[in-house]
Parts: C-alpha cells; structure tokens; sequence
C-alpha cells in the first residue's frame, strides 16, 4: 500500500494540460483498500479517477467513457489484467500502467507483451509512480 504524503506545489505533477482538460484515468483494482487509497492520492494530483473492481467492468468503461490513462492490478477476479488489457487493445491504444506485487523480469515482460507501457511493482516509489503517470499522458513538468 503506497505511503500517502503532502508534496509541495512545485512537487506535483499537472494533472490538467494546457488544453485545460482534467485527465481522467481508470484505476483497475479488486481490493478496496488499496483502490481507495491510490484514488485519493490520484485526486489529490487532479486526476479524475473511475474506478473498476474486475476485467469486465474495465472494458465496459473503456468502451463506454472516454479515459486518458490505465492503471491496472494484474490480479483481478475475473481474469488477469494481461488478458484484460489484450481485449482493450482491440478497440483502445490508451497508454496503461500494469501495477503487481510480482516484479521480475519475466512479469515485466508479460506485462509489456500484453499492451502494458510500463510495469510498476507494489509497493511503488510514489515519485516514480507520478513521474511515469506523467510522462504517459505528456505532462511532465518542464
């Protein structure tokens, strides 16, 4: 479970582009704890944030709201995530963040396999956890 912590305005990455539109990622997750948390630390940066509990759920989102980003568990109770995402990729290229508890090289690969861009293990870096966010929807600070 991330560490939740206060950061400075300068520390935060923009959560709202120059377009001025809010980006809103889809935050795929069965536990509720840890849903609960990584939802209010992304609203906190200014992200909008749906979340799913399940692969169906997910997909059903994606087909039916637009989202910017992906962040996904791979363990979910329907179906992996790496199948989850292979299903989106058929209708959606939105960028998406595998999060695991497995970090080896082997789970790294599968997840890229699957359409995931990045792979970050739990618990994550919280600043590499929003620098990745970042630089997947072009906000980076510059």
């Amino acid at each position: 479970m991330p560490k939740l912590e206060t950061a400075s305005v300068q520390e935060h990455v923009k959560a709202i582009p120059a377009n001025g539109k809010k980006s809103t990622i889809l935050l795929v997750d069965d536990h509720d704890d840890t849903s609960a948390a990584v939802k209010m630390l992304l609203e906190r940066q200014g992200y909008s944030v749906r979340v799913s509990a399940s692969s169906a759920q997910a997909i059903d989102t994606i087909k039916n709201e637009p989202v910017d980003l992906i962040i996904s568990d791979i363990g979910l109770p329907d179906e992996s995530g790496l199948m989850m995402l292979k299903k989106i990729r058929k209708i959606s290229d939105v960028p998406a963040i595998a999060l695991s508890g497995f970090g080896s090289d082997d789970d790294i690969q599968r997840s890229h396999e699957a359409g995931f861009q990045k792979h970050l293990t739990k618990p994550f870096n919280l600043q590499k956890f929003r620098d990745t966010i970042a630089h997947l929807l072009g906000n980076e600070k510059r």
